[in-house]
């Protein structure tokens, strides 16, 4: 799943994530895939 997908499915919650893809923009990691594994109460 997209990273802005799981931000609008999972809006106002903590989610932890498995991080499946990302790029690199000089010295910072960009997100571009997860995978939900759980959402995270407060």
């Amino acid at each position: 799943m997209k990273w802005q997908e799981a931000r609008e499915l999972f809006l106002n919650q903590f989610l932890l994530v498995s991080i499946l893809d990302y790029h690199e923009e000089g010295d910072k990691k960009i997100v571009d895939v997860v995978a939900p594994i759980r959402t995270i109460s407060e």
